[in-house]
């Protein structure tokens, strides 16, 4: 995206999703109800040996194909540890409950 065509902060809106077990079709057409315009990809390892179609430049290309943006943000991703570092870029992800409507588990709280 040009930087004349990025909207001001206030009007941006964050979504998560995804990829589970959908196929590109499915994950694609959610991505076009709701007026996605870019991905950023959070995996440390952007690919799948299961879900070919969602390998970092399969995807991407799928997405260029659609208008959809995609960036890919490696510091972002990683495998959880078992309690998070005070540090972590993943303490964003901690939630009061023990696990989170739709079956995604919090990284632990440092401290327990």
């Amino acid at each position: 995206m040009r930087p004349e065509q990025r909207k001001p902060a206030s009007t941006l809106k964050v979504w998560t999703i995804g990829h589970s077990t959908r196929s590109l079709d499915e994950f694609l057409s959610l991505l076009e109800a709701f007026a996605i315009e870019a991905v950023a990809d959070v995996r440390r390892y952007p690919g799948s040996q299961r879900f070919p179609h969602f390998g970092q430049e399969a995807l991407r290309k799928a997405l260029e194909a659609k208008g959809i943006g995609y960036c890919w943000f490696e510091a972002l991703g990683g495998r959880r540890q078992r309690t998070a570092q005070e540090d972590s870029l993943n303490l964003g992800r901690l939630h009061d409950d023990r696990a989170i409507p739709g079956g995604c588990y919090p990284a632990p709280r440092p401290g327990g």
